[in-house]
């Protein structure tokens, strides 16, 4: 006996069963051929080219958003394209031109198997360090005490 709920009556389930996936059948696999296969080096842009495209559309969505948002406020239109022109050179720019390098960077490198620290005389998990407050000696001999 099935414990999936037909398709036609998932209107009629209830919110816990939609969440936990009773109310529809699962995705059907994925039959891109994207998946799993490393796209070779020259078929990739540069990284000049990749910070270039970045750059120019982080620029235009920031002199959009702002050049809209200045004239929702009220402000003039050459007002709101002036304050719109700096935020895109000044922040659109270089958010755009660090993301262009972080992606060509990330499709690019390859990857490297790193060992796990867990267990390791590496580990420093909370659960592994000695208890808080350190009964360590102050320098001096002082102690220190509570009023």
């Amino acid at each position: 006996m099935s414990t999936r709920t037909p398709a036609r009556k998932v209107e009629a389930s209830n919110r816990y069963e939609a969440v936990v996936g009773r109310a529809q059948p699962p995705p059907p696999p994925d039959r891109s051929t994207r998946v799993g296969t490393p796209t070779p080096h020259a078929d990739l842009p540069g990284l000049g080219r990749s910070v270039a495209i970045a750059t120019a559309a982080t620029m235009l969505v920031v002199l959009v958003a702002v050049t809209v948002a200045c004239l929702v406020a009220g402000h003039p239109l050459a007002s709101s394209l002036g304050v719109g022109a700096v935020g895109a050179l000044w922040g659109g720019g270089a958010f755009g031109a660090m993301i262009g390098g972080v992606v060509h960077v990330h499709r690019t490198e390859q990857s490297a198997d790193i060992p796990s620290l867990v267990g390791s005389d590496r580990d420093l998990s909370p659960a592994l360090q000695p208890a808080w407050p350190s009964t360590t000696p102050i320098p001096g001999g002082h102690r220190l005490r509570s009023r």
